[in-house]
């Protein structure tokens, strides 16, 4: 037994004993066995079409800064990276075309080539290469000549960050914002707002956060908020931001004239849809993703029934409290979407039961799936609604624990497979858009948020950007461990996966 521990010890506890893999593992990756170094002096550059945006211009700052060792290499040194993008469309959704092409040659005297059709996709090359380097042992990379095509499964690729529960700083966001991208994540689903709090501020109704926020401290402006938007935008990332609504929202705290009771609005006031088209209208100049959340979970309709002046207007227009959930959606509809929201594209939460009726709500609204794949089996199935998977039932709730411990939880995470009992129907799979991990914040700040969401996280993007065959565990173990370990060195505590050394550990 001793003997056997110590040789999964040698195995694993040596960062650079073996060649880095870019994470999460490529569409089609060869390598070879020649060592070449980054040089001192790397410069990389963009040649094409598309190369004319801030987003390639900021990403060559930062990857120049990241692979560019402080001190000249002993090995041969690769001095020159020759980016090429194909358009100049910077439209980011489920359709973006996200491929790369990224060769690393053995010879120092060629230059490292990436090929993609959008900056999007020479984002990901970038981050890809920097996987390959070795920034512990003299910033080489082990396995010239690498050659990677790639591309997503799943173009919507998430994470959920709960602010309503616990306030997470801005700066906190931005670093969240990085982890997304050194994962290879596109999306942001910031949940802004829960009946705890109301950290959204409002240039127009600045007494929702005054009155709402945690403290006059935990709020975010509208410039934070911007400023989030365009930290995301420059790194390939949406934000798509959440307001919860009829219930799961402390509006009353700064606007209790639109509330039925506590916790949920009152569908039968026109004052409630004036007021959303003017908040939502203004939340829309700051928010610039195609895609808004608007919640719609969990609605206590026994409070409706409690209050005398919604039990009257019930009972005039021969409706009872459940009903008056559809009601809402159907005022949304014609009311607030072409209006406060412009037209955007608008998502939802739906359960088994459908709590929500999809005939109500626009024909390309998005359901988000969260309670088990047999609510996609209705939603794509059923009512061929485009949906994404964050599946609490299937352990994508990053915040629950799957049996065993925390730094082996990624297996439970890992071990579903996205398009697999969504639909009997194969021709309707395109309707499954992707899916996201959901970091709800009830028991989450930023001092534990990284050993909580990251293993989880990674494990759920392999499985929605790596091909439907990528399910080996051992494979996946080092692959991981090796992944945390680079995170651990650019900053982040994600903490390890299984017994080993990163020289973050130091």
């Amino acid at each position: 037994m001793m003997l056997m521990r110590l040789l999964f010890w040698v195995a694993t506890c040596v960062w650079s004993s073996v060649a880095l893999t870019p994470f999460p593992l490529p569409t089609h990756l060869s390598t070879g066995s020649t060592i070449v170094s980054m040089a001192q002096n790397l410069t990389i550059s963009c040649t094409c079409h598309g190369c004319s945006s801030d987003i390639i211009t900021e990403a060559v700052n930062r990857y120049t800064a990241l692979m560019s060792p402080s001190s000249i290499p002993a090995s041969p040194s690769q001095s020159q990276v020759l980016i090429c993008v194909h358009t100049d469309d910077l439209t980011l959704g489920p359709g973006t075309n996200e491929s790369y092409r990224l060769t690393v040659p053995s010879m120092a005297a060629h230059p490292v080539q990436i090929e993609a059709q959008s900056v999007y996709g020479a984002l990901h090359a970038l981050e890809s290469l920097s996987h390959l380097v070795d920034q512990t042992a003299g910033y080489q990379i082990d396995n010239t000549p690498v050659e990677i095509w790639d591309m997503p499964r799943f173009g919507y690729r998430g994470l959920l960050v709960d602010t309503g529960r616990h306030w997470l700083p801005v700066e906190f966001l931005k670093r969240v914002v990085d982890g997304l991208h050194a994962n290879k994540l596109n999306l942001l689903h910031w949940h802004l707002v829960d009946s705890q709090s109301f950290a959204c501020g409002s240039t127009k109704f600045p007494q929702l956060a005054e009155k709402g926020a945690f403290s006059k401290e935990a709020i975010y402006s509208p410039d934070d908020m911007r400023s989030v938007v365009e930290y995301a935008r420059l790194r390939g990332v949406r934000v798509m931001p959440e307001w919860d609504m009829p219930g799961h929202g402390a509006w009353g705290k700064g606007m209790p004239s639109i509330m039925g009771c506590d916790n949920v609005m009152d569908p039968t006031q026109n004052s409630t849809y004036d007021f959303l088209n003017d908040f939502l209208g203004e939340m829309m100049s700051i928010f610039v993703d195609e895609y808004v959340f608007l919640g719609g979970d969990e609605v206590d309709a026994s409070c409706w029934d409690a209050n005398p002046s919604i039990k009257a207007w019930l009972t005039a227009h021969q409706m009872n409290s459940s009903q008056l959930q559809q009601y809402f959606w159907e005022q949304m509809r014609e009311r607030v979407f072409p209006v406060g929201l412009g037209g955007r594209t608008v998502s939802v939460w739906e359960n088994d039961l459908l709590q929500i009726d999809p005939t109500v709500l626009p024909h390309n609204t998005v359901a988000n799936v969260y309670q088990s794949k047999a609510t996609a089996d209705r939603t794509i199935g059923q009512y061929k609604m485009p949906s994404v998977l964050s599946i609490a039932g299937a352990n994508w709730y990053l915040d629950s624990q799957c049996s065993g411990y925390n730094w082996n939880s990624w297996k439970c995470r890992y071990s579903v497979e996205p398009s697999s009992n969504v639909t009997s129907q194969p021709e309707l799979l395109p309707l499954l858009l992707g899916g996201e991990g959901a970091m709800w914040g009830e028991g989450i700040n930023k001092h534990n948020f990284d050993a909580y969401v990251w293993h989880g996280a990674a494990a759920i993007g392999e499985r929605l950007w790596s091909l439907e065959n990528s399910t080996d565990l051992e494979s996946m173990a080092a692959r991981l461990a090796e992944h945390m370990c680079r995170m651990s060195l650019r900053g982040f505590a994600p903490g390890p996966v299984q017994p080993g050394f990163c020289p973050a550990d130091l």
